[in-house]
């Protein structure tokens, strides 16, 4: 959008980004979960990141993801929490949904 802008603050520590969990499957598991909880939403700025979103993604033709790594997932499934953050689905968001900058971001970021 003309005359919007994103701005995030992502500590550091030795010039590379920190997100402080207890371990990285925890993370994983947590950050699916924030994102795959349908009655809530998350905002970036002004660009909301939703349910629907991913939903949207697991029913494209073309997608990596699942159906059931989004709709009604065990929340300790650890391939369903990571499969949101391949690099694969990053770049198959960039290229079908980089319309929804908050999204992309988030999955990059987390």
């Amino acid at each position: 959008m003309p005359g919007c802008a994103l701005n995030l603050n992502i500590p550091l520590f030795d010039n590379k980004p920190v997100i402080v969990v207890q371990d990285l499957k925890h993370g994983l598991k947590t950050t699916h979960n924030q994102l795959c909880m349908d009655a809530h939403i998350l905002s970036l700025g002004n660009f909301p990141i939703h349910f629907k979103m991913i939903q949207d993604m697991a029913d494209h033709p073309l997608t990596l993801l699942f159906w059931h790594d989004v709709d009604q997932v065990d929340k300790q499934n650890n391939h369903a929490a990571s499969c949101p953050f391949t690099k694969e689905t990053l770049d198959f968001t960039l290229y079908h949904y980089s319309d929804h900058p908050a999204l992309l971001s988030y999955l990059f970021t987390l």
